[in-house]
């Protein structure tokens, strides 16, 4: 009896253990949320350039991150753990950014459809990691580190006002060829995406609402 008791116990501690790491590196602070909260779903965005052309997306979807502070990590193979937020757009009036998902055995049918995310934070605290990722059309970046992008200075954008942006290059400016790839992002707390310059030297910003 007593062997059994111990066997039971061995197993349920290898399934129900503590998480070994900080609360912070876990949950979400407001400076991260703060990126999402110019967003809503369903909003229409427009984002005119100075030689009049213009770019539009929609906010389909602004997932939900974990708030729960007690995650059980246990198991003998337990899964990396994340927490992520990401806002999914559908860009306008075609999604030449969405990837699809089909079935080589039924046609060529649609599994699934996945649309860019503008803004992915996940955070994974076993690492102690937040990992930050803006998609738009071709551009791509991601950092673990906001601070070396960002620039504490009063600019006007449109007529607006903002006393800090984060100027963000792509990890990979090798791969720009056309003159219509993004080479430059303009972020801001208040706004999100607020401009853009492409490799052609146009600038597009955020319409005012």
């Amino acid at each position: 009896m007593y062997r059994t008791v111990l066997i039971i116990g061995i197993i349920s501690s290898l399934f129900s253990c503590a998480c070994d790491f900080e609360k912070e590196d876990w949950l979400f602070n407001k400076q991260e949320l703060n990126h999402f909260s110019s967003f809503e779903k369903g909003d229409t965005i427009v984002y005119s350039s100075d030689f009049g052309a213009c770019d539009t997306i929609v906010i389909l979807e602004i997932t939900d991150h974990n708030t729960d502070s007690d995650i059980n990590c246990g198991g003998l193979m337990p899964p990396k753990l994340e927490n992520n937020k990401s806002v999914k757009i559908q860009h306008l009036p075609k999604d030449n950014w969405k990837t699809t998902t089909t079935n080589g055995n039924s046609g060529g049918s649609i599994i699934r459809e996945d649309h860019q995310s503008l803004l992915s934070i996940s955070k994974f605290p076993e690492l102690a990691e937040t990992s930050f990722q803006i998609s738009f059309q071709n551009f791509n970046i991601i950092t673990d580190n906001l601070t070396v992008y960002l620039h504490e200075q009063d600019t006007l954008i449109n007529g607006l006002k903002y006393d800090s942006y984060y100027k963000f290059e792509p990890n990979h400016p090798e791969r720009l060829e056309d003159s219509t790839d993004i080479s430059i992002i303009i972020w801001t707390e208040k706004a999100g995406l607020t401009a853009y310059q492409n490799m052609g030297g146009h600038n597009f910003v955020k319409n005012k609402r």
